[in-house]
């Protein structure tokens, strides 16, 4: 008899929006797939709180030279949109983070960054045609309130359209009868037609029902404790029991840095706290298509009866309570600028971690020398926009073959210092 509670080919620990696509590739490629979720069910908890759009024109490092100025002049303001506290254990992220915002390095990320969101929205059309994710390609708004900000979108259209995009600039006139909730100081604003959303939990759901009727087994209220891999797979112990795996991909997120960093191989993975508030609808009409508050850094995005309003990226410790000086930050903007919304009734308040790496790229690749566990995490806050093309990513690397954008996922470029092993075969 077996002492293991479970085992299968292949382990997916995680069922947020990364997890869910990872498994039903496995599993459309004919592997034998179990995912382990710590929470209730599919999508439990980052990709809950998600801003569900699925943006190309958004991708890139989240955070400039001049964010980083402005974060230091924002330590006192807790309803900024960025915010970095003053802790020790920070600090050798934000060596690399600033490391990573050098002209060449932005240039190079903000590349790669792109090509893979726009490969990622063909299978988000791919994935909605064949198993309803509820995808709505209706395009995405960026608005501005100052002339200034304004004139540099203008500008930054032009490098956009040369990079597979298509943008289109409107004025405050054409901005507020594109969309009517927009109020009088949106002095114009940037279209991106082929530019998608869908509500998270319901694409993480259909992926993963779909998983399910693949033959995916999921288990929920599991935390995995431990990996231990070896010459012939990998024993996960959980709190469910012991789990016996061929392999593993490693997809939970911020807590993918604690399962892995005992294997042997530095990763630089922090979280990035972030807030979701969602206003109810009320009888108001519902913005067809999402936008971004540009100033302000907020999304707000249409769900349903309910918009959803998500910002903020706040590294400190790993907090989870909600600050309502940053909850404030979110709506005072949103307020300002759709009138017709300042008083609606809030529904729900979420805050939880983003994973995120200091160039802004995820973590792709073999975390021990026996190339039986394999990490999948660090998409930030386009953990949504990329889960197609990760899952076909994670896939292809189980199955030996060429990896897409593998020389900028390796999951040891932040490496330093000595005494850490090198995966035999990092990507």
């Amino acid at each position: 008899m077996s002492a293991h509670r479970w085992t299968a080919e292949v382990v997916v620990v995680g069922a947020g929006a990364i997890g869910a696509a990872t498994a039903l590739e496995l599993a459309g490629r004919g592997h034998e797939v179990l995912v382990l979720e710590r929470g209730g069910g599919w999508a439990a908890e980052c990709s809950w709180g998600n801003a569900g759009l699925v943006c190309p024109s958004h991708a890139g490092p989240f955070a400039t030279r001049a964010d980083l100025g402005n974060a230091a002049r924002w330590m006192t303001r807790p309803d900024s949109p960025l915010g970095i506290a003053p802790e020790p254990a920070l600090a050798g992220f934000l060596t690399r983070l600033l490391a990573s915002t050098r002209p060449s390095v932005h240039r190079r990320v903000l590349a790669a960054s792109r090509a893979m969101c726009l490969d990622a929205l063909e299978g988000h059309r791919r994935l909605a045609e064949a198993h309803g994710t509820g995808l709505q390609q209706v395009g995405l708004l960026d608005t501005y309130e100052t002339p200034e900000r304004m004139q540099a979108a203008t500008a930054a259209a032009a490098e956009h359209r040369s990079r597979g995009l298509r943008p289109e600039v409107l004025d405050d006139t054409a901005v507020r009868a594109l969309e009517p909730a927009l109020g009088a100081q949106t002095v114009g604003g940037v279209l991106y037609p082929d530019e998608a959303h869908c509500d998270p939990v319901s694409f993480v759901e259909a992926v993963g029902g779909a998983a399910l009727t693949a033959g995916v087994r999921l288990e929920t209220g599991t935390d995995v404790l431990s990996l231990t891999p070896d010459a012939t797979g990998c024993t996960l112990e959980t709190t469910s029991g012991t789990v016996r795996a061929g392999r593993v991909v490693v997809a939970a997120g911020t807590a993918s840095g604690r399962l892995v960093a005992p294997l042997g191989t530095s990763v630089c993975l922090r979280g990035g706290k972030g807030y979701a508030v969602d206003l109810a609808a009320e009888g108001r009409d519902v913005p067809v298509r999402p936008f971004m508050l540009q100033e302000s850094r907020v999304a707000v995005t249409p769900l349903g009866d309910r918009l959803r309003l998500a910002g903020t990226m706040q590294f400190t410790a790993a907090d989870m309570s909600i600050d309502r000086r940053r909850v404030a930050g979110i709506r005072g903007p949103a307020a300002r600028l759709l009138p017709g919304w300042a008083d609606a009734t809030v529904v729900s308040v979420w805050a939880g971690l983003r994973p995120c790496t200091p160039d802004g790229l995820p973590l792709l690749g073999w975390v021990d020398e026996h190339q039986k566990v394999a990490l999948s995490s660090g998409h930030a806050m386009l953990g949504l926009t990329l889960a197609p093309l990760a899952a076909e990513q994670a896939a292809d690397l189980f199955e030996g073959k060429p990896v897409a954008y593998a020389e900028h996922l390796r999951v040891d470029r932040f490496a330093l210092g000595r005494g850490r092993r090198r995966p035999a075969s990092a990507v």
